[in-house]
């Protein structure tokens, strides 16, 4: 069951770091390279682990990060040029400069999509108020869920363990989902994989709801941030009840 990752919200292994670096509350211009370096292979091995086809990219950032953190475990040098009062050449620096180039864009990025989403929310005088959702799912990162996921596979001890999951298309397991889904009624995110003990079908389930982002199917949203993750069924995706 392999899986091809094409969401919006998942733009790659910039977007990743920028993301360890938020939950983790650090500072951009300090990073703790080991921590990081710690946290972004443990993603690599989950996305390997549910056999998910990811870009080349992140394997070359996950070589970027280990060259770093095994350069920063060395003594440092003074620039060819340099003078003894000039500052040390920081490993460091040239991700930095990179991740900050792309929190540029990415932050412009957002600031559109926010003015869209105000833009669709206004109506004209007398008209009736759009229905507005709490959050979309669109602004959780995708990280978030799998985040989410892996504190699944902790609580049945899958962590560490290769997972083959059973030779059912996702299409299976979105039908499923959306069985379990109450049009108006919001569930947590853990809630869809309850029952489930076999570990291919916990991954074909995660799998179904990633591909249910993708296809906008669902809303979610998180009460408080980094809080449990509820998913709702868009109206256009709920079951035909008349048959």
């Amino acid at each position: 069951m392999n899986y091809k990752v094409q969401l919006e919200t998942f733009a790659g292994p910039m977007d990743l770091l920028l993301y360890l670096i938020r939950t983790n509350e650090v500072d951009i211009y300090d990073i703790p390279i080991a921590l990081i370096t710690e946290q972004f292979v443990s993603y690599l091995e989950l996305m390997e682990a549910l056999d998910i086809e990811y870009a080349a990219e992140f394997l070359v950032m996950a070589a970027t990060l280990m060259d770093i953190k095994a350069r920063m475990l060395v003594p440092q040098e003074l620039p060819v040029d340099g003078e003894e009062d000039e500052e040390l050449i920081d490993p460091r620096d040239e991700l930095v400069r990179e991740l900050l180039e792309y929190k540029k864009f990415h932050d412009v990025a957002q600031y559109l999509a926010d003015m869209y989403d105000e833009r669709q929310q206004q109506f004209e005088s007398g008209g009736e108020a759009p229905e507005v959702e709490e959050r979309p799912l669109e602004e959780i990162a995708v990280w978030d869920l799998f985040s989410a996921f892996s504190s699944v596979l902790r609580q049945i001890g899958a962590v560490g363990v290769e997972i083959t999951s059973k030779e059912l298309p996702v299409e299976t397991y979105i039908s499923l989902i959306l069985e379990r889904m109450p049009l108006g009624v919001k569930v947590p995110f853990t809630s869809l994989f309850d029952g489930l003990t076999d570990k291919g079908e916990l991954v074909g389930m995660f799998l179904a709801i990633l591909e249910l982002v993708r296809l906008r199917s669902v809303s979610a949203f998180q009460e408080r941030e980094f809080g449990e993750i509820m998913i709702e069924m868009r109206p256009s995706s709920a079951p035909d009840q008349s048959t």
